[in-house]
């Protein structure tokens, strides 16, 4: 059994946060198999915790450009797909 296997959606979204990691609801999926990191977000919110979110621009799987939220404990946090040149 790993580590997180018995921490909720919401414990794992906010451990990865404290830790300095931004997340998309793609690395939430991927990362943490969790379908509505908004609900997450919300939650951690209400908590308290001072999440910054803003849109950035990141590839699709054909090569179009999309705008996805991208959650930070740093509002100057980046994301290794996002895409600059938008």
């Amino acid at each position: 059994m790993t580590k997180d296997a018995g921490m909720t959606g919401i414990a794992k979204v906010r451990e990865a946060l404290q830790r300095g990691d931004s997340l998309t609801h793609k690395d939430a999926l991927q990362r943490f198999g969790l379908w509505s990191l908004a609900v997450s977000i919300h939650s951690l919110k209400q908590q308290g915790m001072p999440i910054h979110s803003r849109l950035i621009f990141v590839r699709t799987s054909t090569g179009d450009k999309a705008r996805v939220a991208l959650y930070s404990l740093d509002p100057e946090a980046s994301h290794p797909d996002e895409v600059r040149d938008a």
